[in-house]
């Protein structure tokens, strides 16, 4: 039905899903990702060519859902924030 996978740089994750024939609906649990608030970039196939961007914010007790169409797929990129230093 579907593949993902997940690789980690430093703190950021990067998780890449590919459909297969069918549509997919995916669910991502953050708890296994990150134990921090998170920045999420969503990149995914739109169906006519191009890539829907989108940016939000999550806390790792979320779980991220995805739905993919037949034969296509998304990337997430995420961030945790950083503790900002007092002044």
């Amino acid at each position: 039905r579907f593949y993902s996978i997940a690789r980690r740089k430093g703190n950021t994750w990067y998780v890449a899903t590919i459909a297969g024939s069918t549509k997919s609906e995916i669910e991502f649990p953050l708890s296994k990702l990150t134990k921090k608030n998170c920045t999420i970039t969503h990149y995914q196939d739109s169906g006519d060519a191009s890539i829907d961007k989108t940016t939000f914010n999550a806390s790792p007790s979320d779980t991220l859902k995805i739905s993919l169409r037949p034969d296509s797929g998304s990337v997430m990129v995420i961030t945790p924030e950083q503790n900002h230093p007092q002044k």
